[in-house]
């Protein structure tokens, strides 16, 4: 059986920016911080986050970074490769090992190392320019 990945509906930027600006109008995040949303295109899939932060900068890069986090645990291909083969092992088959793919990146070294990497290479090509951002503070 073929697994594809599952994809959220592509939002224009327009509906993108509303739904933000419901959220944040109920409350979520609560105080009176800075709060910024961002949008990561790779591989054709849409990975987005909303920082908060007590400057415009820092939920801004807040925000980003939440970016790269979502990529790689639902879109790189390398780190969903490593937790495929891991789930197919012995470890990974064991009772008590992790069963959801967030946790078991934050809890199994190799996919620990492999989501780290990404997420420092992620980090890179936003910093360089080679992977667009598109953030919105609101």
């Amino acid at each position: 059986m073929v697994s594809r990945p599952r994809t959220l509906p592509r939002l224009s930027w327009r509906e993108l920016c509303l739904l933000l600006a419901a959220l944040l109008g109920c409350g979520l995040g609560g105080g009176s911080k800075n709060k910024c949303a961002a949008a990561l295109e790779r591989g054709g899939m849409r990975h987005s986050s909303i920082g908060t932060g007590s400057s415009e900068q820092a939920a801004r890069t807040s925000a980003q970074t939440g970016t790269c986090i979502a990529y790689c645990e639902h879109g790189d291909a390398t780190v969903e490769a490593l937790y495929k083969t891991w789930r197919a092992s012995p470890a990974g088959q064991v009772a008590g090992s992790p069963r959801d793919k967030g946790v078991a990146l934050g809890f199994v070294p190799d996919l620990t190392q492999a989501n780290k990497k990404c997420q420092a290479d992620c980090a890179a090509a936003v910093a360089s320019g080679l992977s667009a951002v598109r953030t919105t503070c609101l």
